[in-house]
């Protein structure tokens, strides 16, 4: 399981939240369709930032999480994107409820296979063209790959999920689509996310304690924290993120592993090779008055044990360089 975190300011988000915002309503007015952005559920999120602090940390966090997810897509709308996408269907992500608690919400699916492109445009940069204009979920040309996205909004579905997402991989790899296919979850839906964030919570609490100690003793790295800070200094302790990160990576694998049965693995090929899953939490961090967001993502994969072990080494070593930032 590869994971991925990142701190940042809450000020930092707001702005770049806001210059996202006036991106959408450049091509609300050019395409001329859809509402205004102000009665849109991206508006609901931008008042609410300003309130955080009459939310609780887990309405926060939430909330954060969301922010942070629509602030990834303001690439797609530079001039050099090699994602081939639809405005359209950008804008497309704007409906939905105006709540919170949206991981069920029907955008994720469309949003699940934005992502995978961003994930591989990191990979990749310039050197290649990502289409997501096609009946497959995402193509990658130049590495002739095809990825059906699966975003599971029930446990129930992922078997038929799974076949589905086979069957049409099947019908890109023999019309010539692609070479290679896999398949790619997000569990975000499934994992249970005040699990890992209390987890985080009573971690956090145990290393600053111990920092406070450090300080309060006067250890020869004692400055070095007060000019940092608590708080800082533990979310930059990789000791801190490794053990909050593996608890959740395991929330991950423990549904995937349940569902993945004989029949699942019977369905792989040589050329159907893998199964990615993913999912995406935010925690948020207080001490003392100051507050810092930290957004996460882990990723890992199944890859067909049948192929040739150096065959399986060069899969591996892709799946782990998809390890991108968020």
């Amino acid at each position: 399981m590869s994971s991925v975190s990142r701190s940042f300011s809450v000020e930092d988000l707001r702005r770049n939240f806001d210059n996202l915002l006036e991106i959408l309503k450049d091509v609300r007015a050019r395409t001329g369709s859809g509402a205004s952005i102000e009665s849109t559920k991206l508006w609901f999120y931008r008042k609410r930032l300003d309130s955080l602090d009459q939310m609780t940390a887990m309405d926060a966090s939430v909330l954060l999480g969301i922010i942070n997810k629509y602030c990834s897509i303001a690439v797609l709308f530079d001039r050099d994107s090699i994602i081939d996408i639809s405005q359209q269907k950008l804008l497309d992500l704007l409906d939905g409820k105006h709540v919170l608690q949206d991981k069920d919400e029907k955008y994720n699916d469309a949003f699940f296979e934005i992502d995978m492109a961003l994930r591989f445009a990191k990979k990749f940069g310039n050197g290649c063209r990502i289409d997501l204009s096609t009946d497959c979920d995402v193509v990658v040309s130049s590495e002739g790959l095809a990825i059906e996205c699966k975003y599971l909004h029930s446990e129930k579905k992922f078997r038929n999920e799974f076949s589905d997402a086979m069957n049409q991989l099947e019908k890109r790899l023999s019309a010539g689509l692609a070479k290679i296919g896999m398949v790619a979850y997000d569990l975000t839906n499934l994992v249970d996310f005040q699990v890992i964030f209390d987890f985080a919570q009573s971690t956090f609490e145990v290393f600053a304690k111990n920092y406070d100690l450090i300080v309060k003793n006067r250890s020869v790295f004692s400055q070095e924290i007060l000019e940092k800070g608590v708080l800082q200094s533990v979310i930059n302790d990789k000791n801190f993120m490794a053990v909050v990160s593996k608890f959740a990576s395991h929330q991950a694998d423990a549904i995937f592993y349940r569902n993945f049965k004989k029949s699942e693995f019977d369905k792989l090929s040589d050329n159907k090779i893998a199964v990615l899953y993913q999912f995406s939490y935010y925690l948020f961090f207080e001490y003392q008055n100051e507050v810092i967001p930290v957004p996460c993502r882990s990723m890992s994969y199944y890859i067909n044990g049948n192929i040739t072990k150096d065959r399986y080494n060069d899969i591996k070593r892709f799946i782990n360089s998809l390890a991108v930032g968020i």
